[in-house]
């Protein structure tokens, strides 16, 4: 289970006779504690900052589909009249093109 930035500043140990300085122990821990508390602050930024920027995307994704849907629903009636007016005229020939 991870520790959480309190519980690392306040982890207390066992004094022995010939130990670390109990001082500058409890001193480093309070800075790791303090670094790891930032950390989750940052961390929690960027979820959140992944958690717009995934919805904006959605969105966009959704007007996309949209215009799309629209653009071909715009060419299909084209088509449609296109071809009801094909049938409408008589045929003629193609036209040649001179490059």
């Amino acid at each position: 289970m991870p520790f959480t930035p309190e519980e690392v500043a306040t982890k207390r140990f066992l004094v022995r006779t010939r130990g670390y300085d109990r001082t500058e122990v409890e001193a480093f821990l309070r800075a790791v504690a303090a670094d790891y508390r930032a950390a989750l602050v940052d961390l929690s930024h960027r979820f959140e900052e992944l958690a717009g920027r995934e919805r904006r995307l959605a969105e966009a994704e959704q007007q996309l589909v949209e215009q799309v849907r629209q653009t071909y629903e715009t060419v299909r009636a084209a088509e449609e009249q296109l071809q009801r007016a094909g049938a409408e005229q008589p045929s003629r020939p193609p036209i040649a093109v001179v490059a």
